[in-house]
């Protein structure tokens, strides 16, 4: 019998403080996103009640990583004192339709190169027929990096993955990143007051937020007179648009470092059946602008909130489709991915 596998996005399982739930993501991040909001911060402020104040839940949620780039497993998972931070279960609510599916858990904060290998320690941690995944987001980049370094580890097989996978759907995948990550650096996810402060502080420790920033030409736009924007000659991942940003040099570059594993996101799925599949129904930022040395979030494209729909489309070389509303309980999903229970392998 095929196995079948979910494996989350951003936010997407719970944070487990010495095997406590810290309390967020939580039901109002849930609210958030069924209200068509991508914020991650959604009912961050709520920490407070438990941890009292903004410093102690920056402690919380921080991550510690040396300055080598490809060392991806953290020094600390917290920043409380003798604490240690692991995933906890999914958040029912956003995946309550993949009933029968086994949740990959792991920490969405953390390198995604490292989520890649314990994912692949999944894969082939037992006998058994091939995996059938379901991937969201964030998710779906750990499967393209665990694709990457299994053809890496086979003589650089495109096809060794697929003795793995049967079958991928990708739902609502950054594979060239998204404007939102930017924005929990520059804005906090338009938070007030001190609680943005802090979780700006927070997001610039860990590591997959900027392994997710835009790729694209067109990504960083300076303001000019007149109110126009010029198209600057870079993206995110360089080090010139985030001056006086104050964000960690090493994690740039680590996040340079990562990008050969998803530059070509179906290179190495070779063999296996896949689809993507792409909301264009809501307005979705496409870029930042740099303006008299801050920047802003700009654009509003066709999308769905999180990744651009014309930065979809370069990324496909599978089957993909597209849907407009809410499909089900979250506004990226669609029953259409039950196309991976009908289908036959490859």
């Amino acid at each position: 019998m095929a196995r079948d596998l979910l494996v989350p996005g951003t936010g997407g399982t719970k944070l487990l403080l010495d095997g406590d739930d810290i309390g967020w993501p939580g039901e109002l991040t849930v609210a958030g996103w069924l209200a068509k909001q991508q914020a991650l911060s959604l009912g961050f402020e709520a920490l407070g009640a438990k941890y009292g104040s903004p410093e102690n839940i920056g402690k919380v949620l921080s991550l510690q990583y040396g300055d080598d780039p490809m060392e991806t497993t953290p020094l600390k998972t917290t920043l409380w004192p003798n604490g240690n931070i692991t995933p906890g279960p999914e958040l029912h609510l956003v995946y309550n339709q993949f009933g029968g599916f086994q949740p990959f858990l792991y920490d969405w904060r953390q390198d995604i190169r490292r989520s890649a290998d314990q994912l692949l320690k999944t894969l082939t941690g037992s006998p058994g027929e091939r995996w059938r995944i379901v991937c969201h987001s964030q998710g779906g980049l750990v499967v393209v990096a665990a694709a990457y370094k299994f053809a890496e580890d086979n003589g650089n097989d495109d096809r060794a993955f697929a003795r793995l996978v049967s079958h991928v759907a990708f739902i609502a995948v950054p594979f060239h990143g998204t404007v939102m990550a930017a924005d929990a650096f520059i804005n906090g996810e338009t938070l007030a007051g001190p609680v943005a402060d802090t979780f700006k502080q927070v997001a610039r420790t860990w590591p997959a937020l900027y392994q997710m920033l835009p790729t694209w030409l067109g990504s960083v736009k300076t303001a000019v007179a007149g109110g126009d924007e010029v198209t600057d000659q870079t993206n995110l991942l360089a080090d010139a648009p985030w001056a006086g940003q104050q964000l960690i040099p090493s994690m740039l570059e680590r996040a340079r470092k990562t990008r050969p594993s998803l530059r070509a996101p179906m290179a190495y799925l070779n063999g296996i059946n896949k689809r993507i599949f792409q909301s264009r129904a809501h307005p979705t930022p496409d870029h930042v602008v740099r303006d008299g040395g801050k920047l802003r979030v700009a654009g509003k494209v066709a999308g769905d909130t999180l990744v651009p729909g014309v930065r979809f489309r370069a990324s496909s070389r599978s089957r993909s489709g597209s849907w407009r509303g809410r499909a089900a309980a979250a506004p990226w999903f669609t029953p259409r991915w039950r196309w991976i229970r009908t289908s036959p392998p490859r």
